[in-house]
């Protein structure tokens, strides 16, 4: 006999057997303890209800005052829209500052045709040139 127990594998002894035993009995302690460390986890993501209600009404508030602000800048523009039609001073300054800006926009739109038309009569002229090449 080579001094090893031939039946320890299939049947441990006592001190093998509690040894065993001790170990079962800590890890379904760490278990449970990590059991409940997760619940805990869990429990603290989710909302309460008064936090949700918190959270609604600072959005509804939030969303309230984006909404005034807008209503208010449209209220200031129609009011400026209004003051400067009704302004007899002004109307002639902003007429004329507008003919001018349409007069500024006209000419670039006139250079912008110069320049297109020029490019065109160009590359007809190239084109020209090329074709009779050949027949020299």
């Amino acid at each position: 006999s080579s001094g090893i127990n031939a039946e320890w594998p299939l049947r441990p002894g006592k001190k093998e057997s509690f040894d065993l035993e001790q170990r079962r009995e800590k890890l379904r302690g760490l278990l449970d303890a990590e059991e409940d460390q997760y619940i805990n986890e869990i429990e603290n993501q989710q909302e309460t209800t008064l936090e949700r209600q918190a959270k609604m009404r600072s959005r509804a508030k939030a969303l309230r005052e984006k909404r005034e602000q807008e209503r208010l800048a449209y209220v200031q523009e129609k009011l400026d829209i209004r003051w400067r039609e009704e302004c007899d001073e002004l109307r002639p300054i902003l007429a004329s500052k507008h003919q001018n800006e349409v007069f500024a926009e006209r000419s670039k739109q006139i250079e912008i045709s110069n320049i297109t038309k020029e490019r065109e009569k160009k590359e007809k002229s190239t084109d020209c040139d090329s074709a009779l090449i050949p027949l020299l």
